[in-house]
């Protein structure tokens, strides 16, 4: 029904991002990947959509590339995914490593995304493999370590820290380290540990 949106960045409410267009602010659910890919409050941005709707809700998903948008549908294909699980998936691996690590068979791999069990991991491979190949082609994002679509810069001892205190809070590596990377293009290389951490959780 929609295909992406184009509008003002606006800030994060309930933890979920704000895009106004139209004059309408509308809420989308991303993943921590789309997240760090925002440009700080007032800049103009552009989520390619998914749009889910149920007898009792709506809900609007906002993916930063068309990969991971496509990854995120493929993942509601397997019986008992959900769009809200397919996001927690898509939010405890980049999109290129789970696309890998289903192609791969790779259910230990899989298996460490909080939340989800090794049958869950096991169903995932027995219904994708094979069916993810086009998007691996396309390239779906980065190489281990980083944010997928972007290139890894080189991380200060501050970044780290904040990284290493939002792993301890609980958050998945992917998590931390695109909250932590949201937060340097907000406050710049010379910010604090402390003002990483602050502006970090804003984006978690």
């Amino acid at each position: 029904m929609y295909e992406y949106i184009r509008g003002i960045y606006q800030g994060l409410s309930d933890g979920r991002a704000v895009v106004e267009a139209g004059g309408l602010g509308w809420s989308l659910a991303v993943t921590p990947a789309s997240m760090a890919a925002l440009p700080p409050i007032g800049g103009e941005c552009q989520l390619f959509l998914v749009h889910i709707q149920r007898e009792d809700a709506q809900e609007l998903y906002g993916f930063h590339t068309r990969p991971e948008r496509a990854v995120f549908r493929r993942l509601m294909t397997v019986s008992g995914i959900g769009p809200k699980q397919s996001l927690r998936i898509l939010s405890g691996l980049e999109t290129s490593v789970l696309v890998r690590a289903i192609a791969q068979g790779d259910v230990r791999l899989l298996s460490s995304v909080p939340g989800l069990g090794k049958k869950t991991a096991e169903k995932l491979v027995f219904e994708l493999q094979g069916k993810l190949d086009d998007l691996a082609v396309e390239g779906t994002g980065a190489e281990p370590g980083t944010v997928a679509g972007q290139t890894a810069a080189p991380e200060s001892s501050a970044a780290a820290d904040a990284n290493a205190a939002l792993l301890s809070l609980g958050f998945s590596p992917v998590a931390a380290r695109a909250a932590v990377q949201a937060a340097l293009r907000e406050s710049g290389e010379g910010a604090s540990v402390q003002e990483l951490i602050t502006k970090a959780l804003r984006h978690v």
